[in-house]
């Protein structure tokens, strides 16, 4: 039961990654500009990643992009 929590998180991160590389990529914002105005590795700002956002960086980048995070929903 408990691995089914972490897979269940798993996948709701790597969803909401997705979704804010999906709006970088829709919106041609540079992830380049992105990662160093953030920090945040310019890998974990493309489509094609397997790399995930921690919720910090998620917070983040959703600030930075004036995004709200339900609406990534």
């Amino acid at each position: 039961m408990q691995n089914d929590k972490w897979v269940v998180r798993l996948v709701k991160s790597r969803t909401m990654t997705m979704r804010l590389a999906e709006y970088i990529r829709d919106n041609q914002i540079s992830t380049e500009q992105v990662a160093g105005e953030t920090g945040i590795l310019e890998e974990k700002l493309k489509t094609d990643t397997d790399s995930i956002l921690n919720a910090t960086e998620f917070l983040e980048l959703c600030a930075y992009l004036s995004v709200k995070p339900e609406e990534l929903k």
